[in-house]
């Protein structure tokens, strides 16, 4: 996908770029022999030199890309969320929502494939048109001077914005699907930086003008490419309809791969809009994948704790109404979250009280509680209290975790001589290991991925880590962090809990599996421009393929 975008806030010199890349196209649905093209013209933009293409009254790069107008560009008027990678303003459309209008010059035939490409694009992400109103930002489609050629501008430009149809005020419904994946903010798929992984161009076969400069390097090294690499996107031009001879413009590297690229919406497409549009609550899908939404609410991640409430292996969302003595659930749908359900009421306390496991072995979570030197379970969090044990250990000094990797959920206490387990709750105290370490000192994760929950501490800036919670204590790491400012939690999706912590300039830093050094989250975890990281996380198997993913919660 075109993945193909631009950070915030950089500028390579005399480089121009769109802060999420788009452009405009023209062809069935690539570009038809191109008319354009030839004159170019140097202009001093935001302090920079750039060559521009000239196309009638506009200017353009890459091929078709709308800068804007020559002569405002000329008197150095630029919008501010123009394409240049430091425009200091959002170019996404609030909320994913498009206002269009049509002018006059837009034939009937060109209406209805413009009305046909808003809805290719409502189908399959979250993006909307909507019929302009009183809207101050909006597109406005309209004739342009080209007969084979037609044009948009980068995302959301401020005020009211061109789509330029042909001269005849018609372009096909593919074409239009193509130009408001620019309009959303999706560049050209062949202009990636790493496209000659991909693709070798056959330079001989291409036709001068708006067509080469569609497949110049000049601009490549400008963006910042997300996902793989895709020949059947929407957004790569195809091999033929910038040929001068008939021949391929490229072939793929290896040779003889599908290539489908300017047909349809892909699939990688869409994920790059939804990646665009993030919001709520978001998924990295085994840690491994880009951030896609998956819809909830304005809950964030001290809000919410996870468990598997109705046994399909998808981890499920929980959190608390204290106000209104109730508990909730978002389930789990693989792909998004359901909406909030109540799933018990008459119960007061928040998540600071609540323990959340399978503490009977059934694969649905239960939700437990210590009071009175009693504790009580509701089994599936749907049922009312059940005495699952005596105990006159405070509940403050109550620790859990699966100790013998069976699957339930177990509890712990350090004397301060011994650390004892209760197997599922339900059975007496059994020691598990000799050390004078308490709680609030110790920290309960699976640090090797073998299903057992470890204990780990800091001491002085030394990690340590009791395997099993049996094992003698074994030095994992070194870090000045103090254990306030540590978090825990699986990114990489490899069973073994990773420790992460905020920084001031990554937002995040992650060590994998608490061995490895302080590192960003990986380029996959990026967010879009504009865009603040995650307030914080949680982990679980969301779309219960066996892994563990990674829910973000946004702001």
């Amino acid at each position: 996908m075109n993945k193909h975008v631009t950070p915030a806030h950089s500028l390579l010199a005399g480089a121009l770029l769109g802060p999420l890349l788009l452009a405009a196209c023209a062809g069935q649905p690539a570009p038809t022999v191109p008319t354009p093209g030839g004159e170019t013209r140097q202009l001093q933009l935001r302090g920079k030199t750039v060559t521009v293409d000239v196309v009638g009254e506009y200017a353009t790069v890459e091929g078709d890309i709308l800068v804007g107008k020559l002569a405002d560009l000329e008197r150095g008027k630029l919008s501010p969320q123009s394409v240049f990678r430091d425009a200091p303003q959002d170019y996404r459309w609030p909320g994913g929502v498009i206002p269009f209008a049509f002018g006059a010059s837009v034939t009937a035939r060109g209406r209805e494939n413009a009305l046909t490409a808003m809805r290719a694009w409502e189908a399959v992400t979250p993006i909307r048109f909507v019929a302009r109103s009183s809207e101050a930002d909006f597109i406005n489609f309209q004739a342009g001077t080209q007969a084979g050629w037609c044009f948009s501008s980068i995302g959301r430009q401020g005020g009211e914005q061109a789509v330029l149809l042909t001269s005849s005020g018609d372009c096909s419904a593919a074409t239009l699907t193509h130009e408001l994946g620019h309009t959303i903010g999706l560049w050209h798929e062949q202009t990636r930086e790493d496209r000659s992984q991909h693709i070798n161009i056959q330079w001989a076969n291409l036709r001068d003008g708006l067509c080469r400069s569609a497949f110049e390097e000049k601009h490549i090294s400008d963006g910042l490419d997300i996902g793989a690499y895709d020949l059947n996107s929407l957004m790569h031009y195809d091999r033929f309809g910038c040929s001068v001879n008939g021949n391929p413009v490229y072939d793929s590297i290896p040779a003889g791969l599908p290539m489908n690229g300017g047909e349809s919406i892909s699939p990688l497409d869409r994920a790059a809009v939804d990646w665009l549009h993030l919001r709520n609550w978001i998924v990295s899908d085994g840690g491994a994948r880009m951030w896609r939404n998956f819809g909830g609410s304005s809950h964030q991640a001290a809000d919410l704790a996870t468990g598997d409430f109705n046994g399909d292996g998808r981890t499920d969302l929980f959190t608390v109404d204290t106000s209104r003595c109730m508990w909730f659930v978002a389930l789990s749908q693989g792909t998004v979250a359901a909406p909030w359900t109540t799933l018990n009421s008459g119960v007061c306390q928040g998540l600071d009280r609540l323990v959340l496991g399978d503490f009977d072995g059934d694969r649905r979570t239960d939700v437990f509680i210590a009071a009175g030197g009693t504790w009580y379970l509701s089994r599936g969090g749907v049922e009312g209290w059940t005495e699952w044990n005596t105990s006159r250990v405070d509940p403050w000094q109550l620790s859990f975790g699966d100790f013998d990797g069976d699957g339930r959920t177990d509890v712990f206490n350090a004397t301060g001589k011994v650390w004892n387990v209760s197997y599922g709750g339900s059975t007496g105290w059994q020691r598990l290991n000799t050390s004078a370490v308490k709680a609030p000192n110790l920290v309960f994760r699976d640090f090797d991925g073998d299903g057992r929950t470890d204990v780990f501490r800091t001491t002085n800036g030394t990690w340590w880590v009791s395997y099993g919670g049996t094992e003698p204590w074994a030095e994992l790491n070194t870090s000045s962090a103090p254990l306030s400012a540590l978090k825990f939690g699986d990114f990489d999706g490899d069973r073994r809990t990773d420790i992460y912590r905020t920084d001031a300039r990554w937002g995040w830093v992650v060590s994998s599996g608490g061995s490895g050094p302080w590192t960003p989250l990986p380029d996959f975890l990026r967010m879009p421009p504009f865009t603040a990281p995650p307030s914080g996380f949680v982990f679980g198997d969301f779309d219960g393929d066996g892994r563990r993913d990674v829910l973000g919660t946004l702001r």
